[in-house]
Formats: structure tokens, sequence, C-alpha cells
């Protein structure tokens, strides 16, 4: 084989030497057949390499003050490789990768490069020693204030991995644009994103000139094509002449990307003959796809690179902007926040679980936190992952009821006002609810009234509620009904609280020391009360008397209730023509005991667990007087209805 030489005198003037490079170069592409780009296969993320899954996200915790809670978040491994992941600290305040999964981004179809021109890659890095060199670049400063987005995990360049499309020999390059998109809610930005530059790297630029436009869009619509972008923003810069390569760019270019929106930021090299431009293209995996447009090379709309087999090519394309961002939190800047463990290994096709402890203490009800807990991987499609985690505090309410019993004894045309208090012994606002008879089937009481119905009341705090007694138009005797005061209080949701009502015409509770007459309505003797007389109820009237002495005999004529329970009675008694109710039961009577002649609609007297001394004579009563059992003790004879409630001689003497 024979060996081929070139000599070139090179005693020219710059442009005149760069255009001599530019066919020096394409003899040497002619000469040397550029290689084939390694790993060409189609599809995300790369094969061979782990993939990335958290769940549950986001984290939360709903829990009481000063407590501790562990939740767990499983770590899981999709793919092909160890993953290694650790919780991520070293926080960089300027340069921001994406914090979540990115945002999809549908494209138009493509059937891969055809045309005239033919993506060929820079052939000054084509030979052996230059190609897969990796050059790391030294970003711009940001400015105060602002961050730079970047789809990047490396800020390098690495050689022999762009393309350009190009004409014969490659003596000129036909029109091509490098395109990334981002969506900076992908970011942590909250609100508009102001755009300020854009940066992109440079494996090389060599020829007379160029000038490279530098264009900001948003995505109006699906999917990513020109006819879907409007333009917000556009600048350009010129290169040559000359040689460039393995560097870093910077361009001023300003845009306002609206909230919810997605940025498209474009580079195009113009159609240009002797100068040929190749965007860098960096090493380690990429956080959302690299787009090519060259409609001499078949992509006539933006095209992923992976779709045409050129997944090598991942752009170097930073931007610049200030904003308002949410991003990772330090464990060190979240006491109420701790991990079990800050890194780990996990197999393909495996989980992990991380245990995440929420720690209430010194909080309060309705005290709130939240953070991003981050991640950082080998995954190259997500190499920073933010699980958003909240700590909600949340009290208990506890109930207490005071008093436990509400009681009246009232005389008609009385009325009475208690005092409910509603008191909150918890750490959370109660709210309660009274309702009358029941919770689960209230019904109104007639003769109760509650001043408020329903309420809140905050942690330490009480309510009085005002409940009314009126026995208008009641019965004489004993009226109950409860309320029933429901909470959100979860250890006592509900607490009943007895109401009791007595009530009479006239009651009597001390000493009375004259006979006592009952012309009409129902008199009651409650206990302590003591009659220093007779005691006679008249035809229509009543008498209720429980734990009084009566000091003289004690006679009821047609009265419509006689009740007659727990009193000592010195003297006579005699209970006749009872037309409504009649009761004698547990007295002390020291005399004798008649019981005559009362007709009783609903129910017969009782007369039970007496103690009589003298005898009991029972006759035309209907019906007939009952007991429970014989028990009355008689100390005399029990006569006539009557003979079968003493209680047995052995027991009476």
């Amino acid at each position: 084989m024979t060996r081929r030489s070139l000599t070139l005198s090179l005693r020219r003037r710059p442009t005149q030497l760069a255009a001599t490079a530019v066919v020096v170069a394409a003899l040497v592409a002619t000469l040397n057949p550029v290689p084939a780009f390694a790993g060409s296969e189609r599809g995300h993320p790369p094969s061979g390499t782990p993939q990335l899954g958290v769940e549950p996200i986001p984290l939360t915790s709903q829990q009481l003050p000063d407590t501790q809670v562990t939740q767990e978040l499983t770590i899981d491994n999709q793919g092909e490789a160890p993953l290694e992941w650790s919780v991520y600290q070293d926080v960089d305040p300027d340069l921001w990768l994406p914090i979540r999964p990115t945002t999809p981004v549908e494209t138009v179809p493509t059937t891969g490069p055809s045309g005239p021109g033919k993506l060929k890659p820079f052939v000054v890095h084509s030979g052996r020693g230059q190609r897969d060199k990796e050059v790391e670049l030294k970003l711009p400063p940001v400015p105060p204030g602002q961050i730079m987005l970047t789809h990047s995990p490396r800020q390098a360049v690495v050689a022999g991995r762009s393309v350009s499309c190009q004409g014969l020999l490659g003596l000129w390059e036909y029109e091509t644009s490098y395109l990334r998109h981002f969506t900076p809610a992908d970011f942590g930005v909250v609100g508009d994103l102001q755009v300020s530059s854009v940066s992109f790297g440079v494996e090389g630029f060599l020829g007379l000139s160029t000038t490279l436009h530098i264009n900001l869009y948003t995505l109006t619509d699906a999917p990513l094509r020109y006819a879907n972008l409007h333009r917000i923003g556009t600048a350009s810069t010129r290169l040559g002449p000359g040689l460039n390569r393995m560097g870093m760019i910077e361009v001023p270019v300003t845009g306002t990307v609206p909230a919810g929106s997605t940025l498209v930021v474009e580079v195009r090299a113009p159609a240009n003959v002797l100068s040929t431009f190749f965007l860098g293209t960096h090493p380690d995996g990429q956080t959302a796809d690299s787009y090519l447009w060259a409609p001499k090379c078949g992509l006539r709309e933006p095209t992923p690179t992976h779709q045409i087999g050129l997944p090598q090519l991942q752009f170097l394309i930073n931007v610049t902007g200030a904003a308002t961002v949410t991003g990772c939190d330090p464990l060190d800047r979240t006491p109420w926040l701790r991990v079990g463990q800050t890194s780990g290994t996990v197999a393909p096709g495996e989980a992990q679980s991380l245990p995440v402890t929420f720690d209430s203490a010194g909080l309060v009800d309705g005290d709130s936190r939240t953070a991003h807990l981050c991640l950082a991987s080998n995954d190259p499609r997500q190499p920073r992952l933010a699980v958003p985690v909240q700590l909600d505090v949340v009290g208990v309410p506890a109930i207490e009821v005071t008093p436990q019993t509400l009681a009246s004894q009232l005389e008609t045309g009385q009325v009475e006002e208690h005092t409910l208090t509603v008191g909150n012994l918890g750490s959370a606002t109660l709210d309660w609810q009274i309702h009358e008879t029941s919770c689960s089937q209230p019904e109104d009481v007639p003769w109760l009234a509650v001043s408020q119905t329903a309420g809140s009341t905050g942690a330490g705090e009480s309510h009085a509620v005002v409940v009314t007694v009126d026995p208008t138009g009641l019965p004489a005797g004993d009226h109950t009904t409860v309320l029933c005061v429901a909470s959100n209080d979860p250890e006592q949701p509900r607490v009943t609280v007895p109401v009791e009502l007595f009530t009479c015409d006239r009651i009597i509770t001390g000493r009375h020391a004259e006979e006592l007459t009952v012309t009409e309505g129902v008199t009651c003797l409650l206990p302590g009360a003591q009659v220093q007389g007779a005691v006679n109820v008249l035809d229509g009237a009543g008498l209720i008397a429980r734990g009084a002495t009566v000091i003289g005999p004690l006679a009821t004529f047609g009265a419509t209730v006689v009740e007659l329970t727990g009193n000592q009675l010195t003297g006579p008694v005699s209970i006749r023509g009872t037309t409504g109710r009649a009761v004698m039961s547990g007295n002390l009577v020291v005399g004798s005991v008649v019981v005559v002649n009362n007709l009783l609609p609903e129910q017969a007297v009782v007369v039970s667990h007496n103690e009589i001394i003298g005898s009991l004579f029972c006759t035309g009563n209907q019906p007939a007087p009952i007991a429970e059992s014989p028990n009355t003790l008689v100390g005399g004879l029990a006569l006539d209805q009557c003979a079968g409630l003493a209680a047995p001689t052995d027991q009476s003497t």
C-alpha cells in the first residue's frame, strides 16, 4: 500500500488560513473515513444503567404534638445496573438539576436522517487520540439572585460526539439547530422565569466565520414542532475566523417564561461554506431529551437524538435567569426530619426501605413544616430527585362537660336556669353539638330550652350554655330526659347529661307547724319536710310526699294522685276514692292504714315495703292493691284485699 503525503505552505492571512484549514480537514475526512458512533441503539434510558424509583411522593405525616412518627420511603431500581443513592445535602445554590421526573414532551415521528446532507462529526476530533477526550468546563458566573438550569449532571464536553448536517466533502454546512426543553416547574421554580442568558458547550468550530442564533420559545401546544413554538427572545453571537473547540460560550438573551410553561432553547448554526460548527455534548447521561433539527438531513422538525440512533448526542445547554425556587433542604436545616440512613445500594429489580422520621417536638396544633428531601443517584436520567415532605401537627380535643347532672324541683309557674359548661382540656379545637333526648334520634323536649346548640371551643377554653327548665303544662311528679353533647373528641365522642325535673303546684321543704289541707292542685312534701298537724287532701287535689314527716292523721278523699314514699307518719292513714295514681311504699306508719274505693284506670294501688304499727285494711279498690311480694310488715291484722300483701308472721315479729 502506497503511503500518501500532503504538504501545504500556510503563509497567508488569517481568513485564508481558516479557509485552507477547512479544505485540509475535508481532505483528511475523505482520506480517513469517520469512525462509527458507539452505542447507537434507540430508546431511553440507556441500557445497562440503573433507574431510580421512589414512592410515595409526596411523603406526609399528620400527628399529635410532641410525637415521633416513622414513615417508609421505598427506593427501587428498575434498571440494569446497581443503583447508588444518597441523601443529597451538598446543595449548589446556583446550578439546578430537575428535582422531579421531567415533564415529557411529545415530538413529531421521524423516519431518520435522509436528504442531500449527511450528519457528520467534527473531523478534527475523528482521529485516534482525539475522540472521546473529555474537558471539564468552567461555568460562567451566575448573577446574584439568579439560578442556572441544566439537564447535564456534568459540565463537560466530550470530543468526537457532536454532529452537524454537511454537504459533499464537508466543504459546506447546511443549517443545523441544537435544542433542549426546560419545564421550570421540574426544577422547583415557582412562578415566572426571567431568562437572562444561555450558555452552551462547543465541541468545535472551524472556518472563516459564522453567526449563531440563540432563540427562546415557549411551547404552546403538542407536539414539539416549530408551528407550536412562540418566540419570546432572540440573540446572536459570532464565531471565527480560525479554530475554536472544547469550550463554553455564554450569550445574553432575555425572555419571560410564564409559570406552568415549557421553555425551548435553540442554538442555530446557519448554512455556511468553508465553516462548520458543532455544539458540545456531555457525558454521563441527561435528565431530558436533546433535539436536532436539520432539514437537509431529513430532520424537518426538532427530533430527539435517541430516535435517530444517536443517543450520545446529549447537548450541553444551560439557561440562567431569575426565579423563585423550591429546592433541596439539607437535613441539618430540618430538625423535625430524620432519615434512618443517608446512602445505599439497590440491586437491579430490587427495592430498599428508607425510614423517615417526623418529629413534632415543641410544635402545637396547626403548625406545619414542609421541605424537599433530595436523593442523588447514578441514574443518568434522574441524578437528583426531590421528595416533598410535609408535617402537619394536629392536636386532639378532650371534652369536659359539667355538671354531670341537672336537677330541678319547681312549683308551677317557676322557671330555673342551669349553666352547662362545655370545656376543652385537649390541644385542638373542640367542635360540639347539643341534642335533646338522644344523639342518635334527638327529639324536642317542650319543658327544656338550650341557649346554644353548637359551637367550637379552643384548646384550654370553655363555653357556658344556659339550660332553661320550665314545667308549665306538666303534670306533677317526675320528668326526666337527657342532653347529649356530641363532639369531635375521638376518645369521648358523646357525653350524656341526665336532666331531672320534679314539679308540683306547691312544694313544702321545711317545717309546717300547722294543719295542712290541700283543696286544689298537687302539694309536694320533699325530703326533710315536717308537718305538725293533720293532712287532708280533698276531692280533685293531690299529695306527693317523699321522705317527709307528718305528725298527725293523713287522709285523702277523691284525690287525683296520692304518692307516699319513704315517710314517717305518726297517726292513722286513710286513702279513699283516688282517681289517678296511688302509691304507698317504704313508709313507717304509727297507726292503722285504710285503702278504700280507689278506682284507678291504669295501675292498681301499690302497697309495698311498709312497716305498719297497726292494722291494714283494703276494700272496694279496682283493681285490688298490689305489691312485688308480700313484704309489708303489719303489726295488727291485714284484711280483705290486703290480706295477701302482709309479710309472713315470722318476718313480722
